[in-house]
């Protein structure tokens, strides 16, 4: 039996041919993969991450957060949603989810990409909101 034959490795081949789409920036094909992705099993998170993805680069943050809640649910254990939940929440201006999230994603993953720089744009962006006008 092949890995694709399973629904697990469906939805695996499925999201891996979507993140291949979203890295080329064709949105539509990407969200259309990973919604095949969830079809063919409903338990795999990375769609739903990825989704989450694509609605925060759509500008709708409040969309991708419930993305991003449905991947975490399903693997709590999943860095880069904890890491995408602080993001979302740093443009929200939820400096705290923002800090507790990435704290998380640290956790999970020492040394996270990008980690260093969210936390100080989290970090001037609280001093700013700080400061007497």
């Amino acid at each position: 039996m092949l890995l694709n034959d399973t629904p697990a490795g469906r939805a695996q081949a499925l999201w891996k041919t979507g993140y291949a789409a979203y890295r080329r920036q064709e949105m539509d094909a990407a969200k259309r993969l990973f919604l095949e992705s969830m079809a063919a099993d409903r338990n795999y998170a990375p769609p739903y991450n990825s989704l989450g993805n694509i609605e925060s680069k759509a500008g709708r943050i409040e969309d991708a957060i419930g993305w991003y809640q449905k991947a975490k649910a399903l693997s709590p254990g999943y860095a880069a949603v904890y890491f995408n939940l602080a993001l979302a929440d740093y443009k929200l201006e939820k400096l705290d989810e923002a800090r507790a999230s990435l704290r998380e994603a640290v956790r999970l993953r020492p040394g996270y990409e990008g980690a260093d720089a969210l936390s100080k744009a989290i970090d001037t962006r609280a001093m700013s909101k700080a400061e007497p006008k």
